[in-house]
């Protein structure tokens, strides 16, 4: 009797034990797996953020480009029209100190 009260005993033992085993690693699972999910939704959000902040960056370039654009355009047609009053000048300089 007792050799059997022993086997039943181990093999209760066996049960809790194997019970508490599959317990523990299932909450320690759930644990991985909440703290992966907590990481990837940090992620996404960084993620997100990154890809606004590069719109806004890629809008301020081009309008940087624009105004760089204009200003070089201007700059352009005064020189132009001030080489057309150097020239203007000129000729009226050198008529006037040729005739």
């Amino acid at each position: 009797m007792q050799c059997g009260f022993f086997v039943l005993t181990t093999v209760f033992l066996t049960i809790i034990f194997l019970t508490l085993v599959r317990a523990f690693t299932c909450d320690l699972l759930q644990r991985r797996v909440k703290g992966l999910e907590d990481a990837n939704r940090k992620l996404r959000a960084e993620a997100s953020q990154l890809a606004s902040d590069s719109t806004e960056t890629e809008i301020r370039e081009e309008q940087i480009l624009q105004n760089l654009a204009n200003q070089l355009g201007n700059f352009l047609c005064l020189s132009h029209s001030q080489m057309k009053m150097n020239e203007i000048s000129n000729y009226h300089l050198f008529n006037y100190l040729v005739f």
